[in-house]
């Protein structure tokens, strides 16, 4: 964890070296990622998907206060960013004694739209990078998939599924089109709203 700034300079500390290795890591762990999907294909796979916990999303959401991008859009209005703030602090929203039900209601979409940008996100210690990397396509993200104390205090519960092969590269949306759909909802190329 930590800060984006603090994270520079450690990057920025290592050894040249280092850089060289993680690079290696990263290599290899695709090469192997794409030997499994061959393989499975040979065995008569039809779809070959994985599933990352978005490990690090409140606390991402609270560094870069994103509700505050929500409330300038017509989309979501104050009280999403209101709720989307609650669930990601993990306080009650002003005016409310709990973290409840109704806060986790109305922060669902918008909140939903966030973690898609946090999926895509450039950080190498993403497990939907290692995903992205190796050719998977970011199928949905699932709101409350884990409803464990942790989880939600992490991540608001929510994890990416991941689809090798399903879309083509050039009919992927830009970044900016993910980081915030009109629907709220990440919909794949072809693909149903999740």
């Amino acid at each position: 964890a930590g800060s984006k700034a603090a994270r520079e300079g450690c990057r920025r500390a290592r050894p040249a070296n280092v850089h060289c290795c993680v690079a290696q890591l990263i290599c290899r762990r695709r090469l192997l990622r794409q030997a499994a999907r061959a393989e499975l294909a040979q065995r008569g796979a039809e779809r070959v998907m994985g599933l990352a916990p978005l490990t690090g999303l409140c606390g991402w959401v609270v560094e870069e206060q994103a509700w505050e991008r929500l409330s300038s859009l017509g989309e979501f209005g104050d009280e999403a960013a209101g709720a989307v703030e609650a669930v990601a602090r993990g306080v009650p929203r002003p005016g409310h004694s709990v973290l409840g039900q109704g806060t986790f209601s109305a922060a669902q979409k918008a909140f939903e739209a966030l973690a898609t940008a946090y999926a895509r996100r450039d950080d190498p210690e993403s497990e939907c990078l290692a995903y992205l990397e190796a050719g998977a396509d970011l199928a949905a993200v699932h709101w409350l998939h884990d409803t464990s104390q942790e989880a939600v205090r992490d991540r608001a519960g929510v994890s990416a599924s991941l689809e090798f092969g399903a879309y083509s590269p050039a009919a992927e949306a830009t970044a900016d089109e993910l980081y915030m759909p009109s629907s709220g909802i990440y919909t794949p190329p072809g693909g149903e709203a999740s």
